[in-house]
């Protein structure tokens, strides 16, 4: 999420953003953040999740462009579309304009990329096929991470309660006590 925050840096908005960041009410089914949006390196799958529902709101509390919500706006549509547990006609179209719209808006940010960076890398080039996937092969639940996240979620936590030297077979007794 670094293109964000060199955003709204290059912006002179990133004050506003934390501002807003750091004053999200909980409310039912949301996370609210633990830590600053400038601190967070690795975003889990529950931490995208919480992300995508309030960066829109964030994003449009923190700027005054109306170009730049509506970039955020269309790919963070796109990825809360893309998670219906049954998709229709109708759904598969909004997914198919929400692309074009991101695709449209995204020079804000090109400027503040860093010299030699392009849209051209496999997440991107993946989500352009979606719209067509669906049809096809029903909901996308097969492009979660949610599954593997929980499989070895048990061996990160071994890991930590290991010294962290030699921590293989300090993990394999864990596992078989």
């Amino acid at each position: 999420m670094e293109w964000i925050q060199r955003f709204l840096e290059h912006h002179e908005r990133i004050n506003a953003f934390d501002y807003v960041w750091r004053r999200l009410p909980p409310y039912p089914g949301f996370s609210v953040p633990t830590k600053a949006y400038r601190v967070v390196v690795q975003w889990s799958g529950k931490e995208m999740r919480n992300f995508a529902r309030i960066i829109l709101g964030t994003f449009t509390a923190a700027l005054q462009f109306n170009k730049a919500i509506l970039c955020v706006r269309s790919l963070t549509d796109f990825y809360l579309m893309t998670q219906y547990p049954s998709h229709t006609d109708e759904t598969v179209s909004y997914l198919r304009q929400y692309l074009p719209d991101f695709h449209e808006t995204k020079d804000l940010v090109d400027e503040i990329l860093k010299d030699g960076a392009h849209y051209n890398f496999p997440k991107i080039h993946l989500i352009s096929h979606y719209a067509e996937q669906i049809p096809k092969f029903g909901a996308l639940g097969q492009y979660s991470t949610d599954i593997s996240e929980a499989m070895h979620k048990g061996f990160k936590d071994a890991y930590r309660r290991s010294n962290k030297v030699d921590a293989t077979p300090q993990i394999i007794t864990t596992y078989t006590r």
